[in-house]
């Protein structure tokens, strides 16, 4: 019966701290439909564009301080280390504005610079966020989360409400956000005065840029399959992935809400000592890596029987993809989650160079399998070419997790 109690309690743990990162997917998703019944494909495409854009860089600028702050050994909160936002992220948004003014018309220009004000402001709220999840305070994270959603919906519907598109809608969507995170930073600070005191963050200027760029390897690997895909197959091949994946993407809050709880644990651990850090590190890497073996192998399997009609369901049978497909798609996604815990015990670490080596070893493996796998085998070698770099990326984690 106790051991019952312990695991229901896990579960309402795990679920209330997933629900701000799913409530947020959802109302991301409806802002999507809203753009693509009001504005159409091109409005879709042109707002994905910025957001690719844009993405990247605020993974920079952001320097991961949402993990880094989550897993602070002494707690500091975001205080210290928002100047070096502040300074990494200002020139970052600045050249990319310039870049948009000068290679775009103005309309494009104004939904690219929104864009890009919305996700540097969201920089900002990531480290509030990680100083909330440190200290446990899971409602505060849920409710900046929540407010990110809405905003982006309400500015949806106001823009094409009032006929003025998406240029207003990414317009109120870097005011809005970028007001969500100077208050939200206003309230961790306790006040305007606090925010002129700049104390010297614990970790230097080049291991913060290098958790950047190790974020923006993992996204250099997605994009790296995607433009091999292309290349190779053409668009209705990088569609079929791209439906596939959806399914891998619907678990991505449970693993943000098992970090989020995962994170205040592993600070604890490395404020008690290094014989506690091991101990925690070794039952994490276990447990990982055993429910990553066996989740795959239902996952994979899942996906062969049945993915390609729930895709179809979803979206449309002529962007489902085949059964192989699916299941490699599916059974490489608890890898691709494992990843993402065994990268926090490095976060947790300040180990900068071990999340680049993952995250880059990932992104070489699927750079170089990409075009001729999907030349052999077509959308099964492309899923395969992501697959083997997710198995990479845990592998070289596992190694110099053990090796320490």
């Amino acid at each position: 019966m106790g051991s019952e109690g312990m695991t229901l309690k896990s579960l309402k743990g795990l679920l209330s701290a997933s629900f701000g990162t799913f409530a947020y997917a959802v109302l991301q998703a409806v802002v999507l439909r809203v753009i693509a019944q009001s504005g159409g494909a091109e409005d879709v495409g042109l707002f994905l564009l910025a957001q690719a854009i844009a993405t990247p860089v605020t993974l920079l600028s952001g320097l991961r301080l949402r993990d880094q702050l989550s897993t602070e050994a002494i707690p500091g909160g975001v205080g210290p280390y928002l100047f070096r936002l502040v300074s990494i992220g200002g020139p970052l948004g600045i050249v990319g504005a310039l870049g948009w003014l000068v290679f775009a018309n103005t309309a494009t220009a104004i939904v690219g610079i929104g864009v890009l004000v919305a996700n540097l402001s969201q920089s900002f709220i990531w480290a509030v966020q990680g100083a909330h999840t440190r200290r446990g305070a899971i409602r505060e994270v849920n409710l900046l989360d929540v407010s990110l959603g809405v905003s982006a919906l309400a500015s949806a519907i106001w823009a094409y409400g009032s006929g003025n598109g998406l240029a207003a809608l990414a317009a109120a969507l870097g005011g809005s956000w970028f007001a969500i995170g100077f208050l939200s930073v206003l309230r961790a600070l306790g006040g305007v005065r606090s925010m002129f005191n700049r104390s010297a963050p614990p970790t230097t200027v080049k291991n913060d840029l290098a958790m950047g760029v190790g974020a923006m390897g993992a996204v250099g690997q997605i994009t790296s399959a995607r433009l091999g895909t292309v290349a190779v197959l053409g668009q209705e091949s990088l569609a079929r992935i791209g439906s596939g994946s959806f399914l891998v993407r619907t678990a991505i809050p449970l693993v943000s809400g098992g970090l989020r709880v995962l994170s205040p644990r592993l600070a604890h651990a490395h404020q008690t000592g290094a014989s506690a850090v091991l101990a925690f590190e070794e039952l994490v890497v276990r447990r990982v890596l055993g429910a990553a073996g066996f989740l795959a192998i239902g996952a994979g399997a899942i996906g062969y029987f049945i993915g390609p009609a729930v895709i179809g369901l979803i979206f449309d049978p002529e962007v489902a993809p085949t059964p192989g497909t699916t299941a490699i798609l599916l059974g490489a996604a608890p890898i691709l989650y494992s990843s993402m815990i065994l990268a926090q015990l490095f976060v947790a670490r300040r180990d900068s160079r071990s999340v680049t080596a993952m995250s880059f070893s990932a992104l070489a493996v699927t750079g170089v399998l990409i075009l001729p796998l999907s030349q052999a085998f077509g959308d099964v070698g492309a899923a395969a070419a992501l697959a083997l770099g997710y198995l990479v990326r845990v592998s070289v984690a596992t190694v110099r997790i053990r090796s320490r």
